[in-house]
């Protein structure tokens, strides 16, 4: 495992922020197989108890970019479902007589949130009030081959269940392997 001891290190690994990131990576993979975890919270736990203070702080910087593109992603969102102000997402109106101005209200309040909301384009990140067509089109496009991508994972994790009918087995490793690769699961 190219994760080396140092003499400077207590628990055993040496970080830099330019390795961090492949640093845990390697450190899941490696704890996962040895140890047979397969809570991600178990995982990092052990990762933590072999890593230093300054460790940490260094893997953390290098991850906590990824955790920001992971809030954005919630905030973009929420920005075409629950944010929607009412005359846009629902036809529906139970709500009391001073609905007009708490709709304008909440109108106004919406729409500059919804513009200088974070989108990734292939000029890098931009406030979707400032995207184009052609940003549009690229933001569609990623956003159609992730959800494919899930889509192809949820279909791989149905058939190994049809397989485990089909052969009458309890769990995936009584399985074998030809069945499986048969199945076209990767």
């Amino acid at each position: 495992m190219p994760i080396s001891p140092s003499p400077d290190s207590t628990k055993g690994y040496k970080m830099t922020a330019a390795i961090a990131t492949v640093n845990v990576s390697e450190m899941v993979r490696d704890i996962k197989d040895s140890m047979n975890l397969h809570d991600p919270r178990e995982i990092a736990d052990e990762i933590s108890s072999r890593l230093s203070d300054e460790e940490k702080l260094v893997i953390f910087e290098a991850l906590l970019p990824q955790r920001v593109r992971e809030v954005l992603g919630v905030q973009r969102t929420a920005t075409f479902d629950n944010d929607l102000p009412d005359e846009v997402s629902s036809t529906t109106n139970t709500a009391k007589p001073n609905l007009k101005n708490s709709k304008a209200a909440r109108a106004r309040k919406w729409f500059p949130e919804f513009i200088k909301r974070s989108v990734f384009t292939e000029k890098g990140w931009i406030a979707l009030g400032d995207c184009t067509v052609k940003d549009l089109e690229f933001i569609s496009e990623s956003r159609t081959k992730q959800a494919q991508t899930l889509l192809d994972a949820a279909a791989e994790f149905n058939s190994l269940r049809d397989l485990l009918v089909k052969f009458d087995v309890e769990t995936v490793s009584e399985l074998d392997e030809a069945d499986i690769k048969a199945a076209g699961i990767k």
